[in-house]
């Protein structure tokens, strides 16, 4: 914050007649609990003088009792079984969701090898993934997984997000975590 105060104010004393006003925006949203976890959302957004702003969006986890954040990886008995489950489901579900943004004229399986050039399942487990409220009370329904803009497609595109249903990495679950993942996630559109 301080070296992107300091640019500002370097940019409004060099160009004053120019000059936009910085700025940022940060928002976290519980999205769901279950246990002694729980899912934290963000959304951060930024604009510092350039053509547009740029947003970001990031998903946490935490465990109450520690007060520490936890990653999906420390839930997991088999973190790259899982992933080699999961990542077919995310390709499928990102390639789609390109697709209907660019109007359904571009082939879904066109998106998918260009997602899945962009895409390995350690990169999943490294990005920002969260999880998901559930149809059943008290548990989590599955994880997300966020791209920002440019991460997976242009800018114009926009950020993406994938949902896995619990259903397809449950095996891989430790056993003190299992007990906390059932029904089916509940998103928003």
């Amino acid at each position: 914050l301080e070296a992107m105060d300091a640019d500002a104010l370097a940019y409004k004393q060099a160009d004053p007649e120019y000059f936009n006003p910085y700025s940022l925006s940060i928002q976290w949203t519980l999205e769901a609990a279950a246990g002694d976890l729980i899912s934290l959302e963000g959304f951060t957004a930024a604009y510092s003088g350039g053509a547009h702003g740029n947003y970001g969006t990031d998903a946490r986890i935490y465990s109450l009792q520690s007060g520490k954040q936890v990653s999906l990886r420390a839930l997991l008995t088999d973190p790259a079984g899982a992933m080699a489950e999961s990542l077919p489901f995310i390709l499928s579900d990102i390639a789609q969701q390109r697709s209907e943004k660019v109007g359904g004229g571009a082939s879904a399986e066109t998106f998918r090898a260009e997602t899945a050039d962009a895409l390995s399942a350690d990169t999943i487990l490294r990005g920002e993934l969260g999880l998901v409220a559930s149809t059943d009370a008290n548990a989590f329904g599955g994880f997300v997984v966020h791209f920002a803009p440019y991460e997976i497609g242009s800018y114009a595109e926009g950020a993406y997000k994938a949902v896995v249903p619990q259903s397809v990495f449950r095996d891989f679950l430790k056993p003190e975590y299992a007990a906390l993942f059932a029904g089916e996630p509940v998103t928003e559109d």
